[in-house]
């Protein structure tokens, strides 16, 4: 009698496939990122897939891979909230799949994830108060101080604009809405105004309903400059003196 056995070996590891979104709205709702299918080539028990697992890219674990009911189909779930800011790069999720073979032979996919920003984050001055002095005889287009704004966010939602909206009544300072420098605007004369305390308005572009603002303020001294002549009370004076009063007797 002859008997032919056949002893089968897992041959394969298993293929990994994923469906993703091309990007996840930060602080969203979304709960799904992507579709996961895994297959193995080999058959029988060597052929079944016993796991599938996010073994990088995640260490605060704000995904999870849940089963369906298709075999051999997973989901990415987003189990925590997302935050661009806290995560610019997104995330780089390492995916192993382990099939039930003997031995079981695994297999690695890295899947992306980029986190598209919306507009959570205000302006930020690098001052609350700013403090500068500028000279009474500086003419206009005079730099006085640039203020530094920042914002966490990016695109259009981190663009911002300056805009002078208190304290400037006579228009004696403008401010490039771009770059931040503030000039001066008109001649100035500390013997009419030597201080001022500008508000300053920092406004990022992002859509119209979402955008944020924040103030600061610039405490300008105007520093006075010997710019006037001495001048008399009257043009004329005329003064009577005694004969022979001594040296330094007062005439006035």
């Amino acid at each position: 009698m002859n008997l032919n056995l056949f002893a089968t070996v897992n041959l394969f590891a298993p293929d990994i496939y994923v469906q993703a979104l091309p990007d996840i709205l930060e602080n969203s709702n979304t709960n799904i990122f992507g579709i996961v299918r895994v297959t193995d080539k080999d058959k029988g028990v060597h052929g079944q897939i016993k796991s599938l697992d996010i073994v990088d890219g995640d260490p605060d674990g704000h995904f999870r891979i849940k089963p369906t009911d298709r075999p051999g189909e997973y989901v990415i779930e987003v189990h925590r909230l997302l935050d661009r800011e806290t995560a610019p790069a997104g995330y780089n999720l390492t995916l192993r799949a382990v099939d039930r073979g003997v031995p079981p032979k695994q297999s690695y996919i890295v899947t992306p994830v980029r986190l598209a920003d919306i507009n959570d984050n205000a302006p930020v001055f690098n001052r609350e108060i700013y403090e500068v002095s500028v000279p009474e005889t500086s003419p206009p287009n005079t730099p006085v101080i640039r203020l530094k704004v920042t914002d966490r966010d990016e695109g259009k939602n981190a663009k911002v604009f300056l805009e002078i909206v208190g304290g400037n009544e006579g228009g004696e300072f403008r401010v490039n809405p771009e770059t931040g420098m503030l000039y001066t605007a008109v001649p100035l004369d500390a013997e009419l105004k030597a201080f001022y305390t500008l508000t300053v308005s920092a406004i990022d572009q992002g859509n119209p309903g979402t955008r944020k603002q924040s103030s600061a303020k610039v405490k300008i001294n105007v520093q006075d400059t010997n710019d006037n002549d001495p001048i008399f009370e009257t043009a004329n004076l005329t003064i009577y003196v005694d004969e022979n009063e001594p040296a330094g007797t007062s005439v006035t």
